[in-house]
């Protein structure tokens, strides 16, 4: 249509337009191409003008939508000649009159532009369309006389302006006399035909998403729950009116109250109401045209229940438990507790906004949102879960799968993303443990994976076991087998995590599985420097102490966890690679993460049968592929036949235990490995209960006897005796393998009858020694080492007790003790040092009997 330049002063605008009058060239408006010309005519069909509706030629990569501009186009006389120019008309008419008063029965519904009518005319033909001109913020304004006495559907866009826009097409409906007024569920639509309700959409995207007649007058058929009563006339008003209900339609009963004001929750605060379009507000305001004050509904925010008061299960975290959708349908729960309320509520809004709740800006609107959400009396309390596991002695949460039992109130309340899940069955899962028969290690895996409900009902501690072998030989496959019981047995979007992390990243996760399984793979991608508080922190089941912001102390965080994790090192080679020393494992972490070798030792890596595969590659592959499919169903299944019967597990659990123990521990076994075999023995129980509770496919026994064999292999790896003093031995011998030629001092040899050489310097080396750590003289069975007792107890046992590694060398033989109780023992070796104490050490490296005689290592020297 023609460019048009600005009107000039001396014109008079030309209503109707005449049939002599020219017609209107298409034009562009900034560059955009015409969209379409929208004529506007009045109820003898004359034409007054147009809408011009100009879109951008690509439309947005965000919103998928193009860009518009609205312009208006009527006809003006200059000086006896026409001209089209883009002013408005002063008193357009509903667009399509002509149309909606041919069909005086039939049901009208009301949009929000000229395009949404042209689109739903093609949509829903059954029903008459129309809008009102000047866009949303003209509803108010426009002529609604000709709806009196219809029956009237109003379809607003999924936004702001479009709520308020349908707000005041109401309250003007109510004001003409409409005989009733109906709101289309857009957001309710859109996900009835399985598409996204985004910001802004509206009747028209139906038609681009590829919808065409009858299937939306077939969905509002379907689904009454669509079209939402707003009012204003119930039958008995109707009555006294004496308006009819239009042809074709059921008069509904009158309630007591607005429908939409009753929250099936609780109980809204009064002057809100909760409807399917958001939460609304009710306000008076001023009717700009009558100069009366009217009643209208304020949008304030999308649909927002809240569904009960929570709190933390020791009292304290009181809040609000908030539910609602997010404009791609996903249901959101939240905790907002009463401390965010405290001053303007932004804090609360912030978490609402960023999980997707649309929220009015305005300053009146946020104040009443914090009304609503305050001021609702919620008829029930839930527990807060902020973790995974047993809440109390009853009930069992799992992230994203619920509470066990189903009717226990309570919310689940994380601060982190979690991988629970479930897909498959329980069938196919039972498939695929299967192939763990005859497999030690995949039935410790599986085992491991079902023994976290068990440690809070049995009183064990939290622990781990960590398989350690080459690439390739099944290690993940193992922990993918593990996964699956709880989630998708994958590490990517799955139940299998990496070591790669920090520590307060591990805590967080810790507290996400407790109660059920832990899995870390790859703990070469651990920080070395970090991995032992990791360790220690994890399976001790308590975060870090932090303070508030005020200074004051955050509740830390516990949990109760099995940690399975695999890597190519052991723990102990791990750790030695730290940047900042060599820290040796501690006792402590070596019985909390157990090693074991990930080879089976039969040729097949980790595996000791294949089940018919042709290969340990394609053993591993099916059962990969396999813990991807079937997933997340034995977990839950098993704590659901845990909660019926805890009692019988209390009481047979015991004598369980105490027989798996008997089966493994020797006579004088240290502490330490009584705790370690402790585990497997927790770990045989919950397997033999998951085969008693059908949920495991094995033969009685299969769980316990595997665990055994396993229990042995690891006391054999590690050896008798305490973890330090294992750890003592092997670093006094590394020193002295490290230093014996270059900081021990040569005294020459002693002859096999004690007698000793004369001191002719031709048997003893002469070399200077620097750094000297004390002397050395070899004997006919090797060689004695005097150690200063400054270096034994500086350097030799920097990090470690001193007396207690002393005493552990002179039990097991490797160290000649001083008179009565002393550990150092006084002798003369020169003239230098005269008569003093040294660590005397003899049969460092006698792989035999420590007992084994030896020369006398005071032969040749003057003993005091």
């Amino acid at each position: 249509m023609s460019d048009m330049s600005p009107r000039p002063s001396a014109d008079t605008l030309v209503s109707p337009v005449p049939e002599e009058a020219p017609a209107p060239k298409r034009d562009r408006c900034q560059d955009w191409p015409l969209f379409a010309a929208y004529p506007y005519r009045n109820a003898d069909g004359a034409l007054l003008g147009y809408i011009l509706r100009y879109e951008t030629p690509e439309p947005d990569p965000e919103t998928g939508k193009r860009d518009k501009t609205l312009r208006p186009l009527t006809l003006h006389r200059i000086g006896g000649q026409y001209a089209w120019h883009r002013v408005g008309h002063p008193d357009l008419p509903l667009f399509d009159l002509p149309r909606l008063l041919a069909a005086p029965d039939a049901t009208v519904m009301i949009h929000e532009g000229e395009k949404c009518v042209r689109a739903a005319a093609r949509l829903l033909p059954d029903l008459s369309h129309t809008t009102w001109p000047g866009g949303a913020t003209a509803a108010a304004a426009a002529d609604w006389t000709p709806l009196a006495g219809r029956d009237v559907i109003i379809a607003p866009d999924l936004d702001a302006p479009g709520r308020a826009a349908a707000d005041a097409v109401a309250a003007a409906l109510t004001r003409v006399g409409a005989a009733r007024i109906r709101r289309l569920d857009m957001a309710g639509l859109a996900r009835h035909f399985d598409l996204a309700p985004t910001p802004g959409f509206d009747i028209a995207d139906l038609a681009e998403a590829g919808l065409a007649a009858p299937s939306p007058g077939q969905a509002l058929a379907d689904r009454p729950d669509l079209l939402v009563e707003i009012g204003p006339l119930p039958a008995v008003a109707r009555e006294e009116t004496g308006q009819d209900t239009p042809a074709g339609q059921d008069v509904p009963a009158a309630p007591e109250d607005d429908p939409a004001e009753h929250d099936p929750h609780g109980t809204l605060p009064r002057g809100f109401r909760l409807t399917p379009e958001g939460v609304e507000q009710l306000r008076t305001t001023l009717d700009c045209e009558t100069g009366q004050r009217i009643e209208i509904w304020a949008w304030i925010c999308a649909p927002l229940r809240v569904i009960g008061y929570c709190r933390l299960p020791d009292g304290s975290g009181w809040g609000r438990a908030v539910e609602f959708e997010t404009p791609e349908g996903r249901p959101v729960a939240l905790v907002l507790e009463n401390r965010l309320f405290a001053g303007d509520g932004k804090e609360a809004r912030e978490l609402l906004g960023a999980a997707g709740l649309d929220i009015s800006v305005e300053r009146q609107d946020r104040a009443a949102l914090n009304v609503y959400i305050t001021a609702t009396r919620p008829p029930v309390v839930l527990a807060r879960a902020t973790q995974s596991g047993w809440m109390g002695e009853d009930s069992f949460v799992i992230p994203g799968l619920g509470v066990i039992p189903e009717d226990r109130p309570a919310l689940i309340d994380l601060d982190a993303p979690h991988a629970y899940a479930r897909g498959g069955s329980l069938e196919g899962w039972q498939d695929l443990v299967a192939d763990a028969l005859g497999n030690s290690r995949l039935i410790l895996a599986v085992t491991a994976g079902l023994a976290g409900p068990f440690l809070q009902l049995l009183g064990a501690e939290s622990g781990g076991v960590h398989l350690h072998g080459p690439s390739g030989c099944g290690k993940t496959t193992a922990l993918r087998l593990a996964a699956s019981i709880w989630g998708r047995g994958d590490d990517k979007n799955g139940f299998l995590n990496s070591w790669h992390g920090t520590a307060s990243g591990k805590e967080a996760q810790a507290r996400l599985h407790c109660d059920t399984l832990l899995v870390q793979d790859e703990l070469g991608q651990s920080k070395a420097d970090d991995l032992g508080e990791m360790i220690y922190m994890i399976v001790n089941g308590q975060g870090k102490a932090r303070a508030t912001q005020t200074g004051g102390a955050r509740p830390i965080g516990h949990w109760r966890t099995i940690l399975l994790s695999s890597g190519e090192l052991t723990v102990a080679q791990r750790l030695t690679q730290a940047r900042h020393g060599a820290p040796d494992v501690t006792g402590g972490q070596a019985v909390r993460l157990l090693d074991l070798p990930a080879d089976a030792g039969v040729g097949l890596g980790l595996f000791e049968t294949l089940h018919d595969s042709p290969g340990p590659t394609a053993f591993a592959d099916r059962i990969a592929a396999r813990a991807r499919t079937h997933y997340g169903h034995a977990g839950p299944a098993l704590v659901r036949w845990i909660a019926v019967h805890r009692d019988q597990i209390r009481a047979a659990a015991p004598a369980a235990l105490a027989a798996f123990l008997d089966s493994v521990l020797d006579a004088g076994d240290d502490p330490q490995i009584h705790r370690a075999l402790r585990r497997f023995a927790l770990f045989a129980v919950a397997g033999e209960t998951a085969i008693q509770a059908g949920l495991l496919p094995w033969p009685p026994g299969t769980a316990r006897d595997a665990l055994a064999d396993l229990a042995r292999l690891w006391k054999a790896e590690r050896g008798p005796g305490a973890h330090d003093d294992i750890k003592a031995l092997a670093r006094v011998r590394a020193f002295v393998a490290a230093h014996g030629r270059s900081r021990f001092e040569d005294l020459g040899p002693v002859l096999e009858d004690g007698a000793r050489r004369p001191d002719d310097g031709s048997a003893r080396e002469t070399r200077p020694v620097h750094n000297r750590a004390g002397f050395r003289r070899s004997e006919p069975q090797g060689e004695t080492f005097y150690v200063f007792g400054e270096v034994f107890r500086g350097e030799i046992c920097a990090d470690l007790d001193a007396t207690r590694v002393a005493r552990h060398l002179r039990d097991t033989g490797v160290l000649l003790p001083g008179e009565g109780n002393r550990l150092a023992r006084k002798v003369r070796l020169t003239p230098e040092t005269g008569s003093a104490r040294f660590y005397v050490l003899r049969n460092l490296f006698a792989d035999g009997d420590p007992d084994t005689e030896a020369g006398d290592p005071n032969a040749g020297c003057d003993p005091t």
